[in-house]
C-alpha cells in the first residue's frame, strides 16, 4: 500500500495541470473549465497550498450579482453545460 505521503505528492501533482491561482479571472475558470469538461477547479498558491475551490455553480451565483458583458457570457456558457 503507498503511503499517505505518495498519495499527497501523487494529487499535487495532479493538481498542477487542472488547477487555477487566486488571480485568475471568472472568465479564465470558465474557459478552464470549459476545455477540461470540469465543474470544479481547485485554487493554489504559488507554494502549492490548496486554498479553495471555484465551482460552476459558483460562477453562476456570481452571474446573478454581476451584470456586465463578461459575466453573461460566463453565464451563458454556463447554463449549456452539462451538469
Amino acid at each position: 500500500m503507498e503511503s499517505l505521503s505518495t498519495y499527497v505528492q501523487i494529487m499535487i501533482y495532479l493538481l498542477v495541470f487542472i488547477a487555477a491561482s487566486p488571480n485568475d479571472t471568472a472568465k479564465k475558470l470558465s474557459d478552464m473549465m470549459k476545455e477540461k469538461n470540469i465543474h470544479k477547479v481547485p485554487i493554489i498558491k504559488e507554494n502549492q497550498l490548496v486554498v479553495g475551490i471555484v465551482t460552476a455553480t459558483d460562477l453562476i451565483r456570481k452571474c446573478t450579482i454581476y451584470s456586465d458583458f463578461q459575466m453573461r457570457q460566463i453565464c451563458n456558457f454556463l447554463a449549456r453545460m452539462a451538469f
